[in-house]
């Protein structure tokens, strides 16, 4: 019983996310490296897409953010790649 409460409580959260003009996008395993020291960070490829998404909402703000606008990507050291095609 209580896995069914979860599994509708997954899908009311993820559909309240697209109401919202969210992408609830799941994680995979492969999206994260665990170091020996116990550290988990973002793979790559992934981080830089999150840093492409970060920039380009800073972007869009309509006045000047805190860490926004004032930075380019270079400045950064992201190299922003294209979006993948849905």
């Amino acid at each position: 019983m209580l896995n069914y409460a979860y599994a509708v409580l997954i899908a009311q959260t993820q559909i309240r996310l697209i109401v919202e003009g969210y992408d609830p996008t799941t994680f995979t395993g492969a999206d994260f490296a665990i170091q020996t020291d116990g550290v988990c960070r973002l793979n790559p490829e992934l981080t830089r897409r999150v840093a492409q998404l970060a920039l380009e909402r800073c972007e869009d703000l309509p006045y000047p953010k805190r860490g926004c606008g004032d930075t380019s990507a270079s400045e950064l050291g992201v190299q922003l790649i294209p979006a993948p095609d849905p």
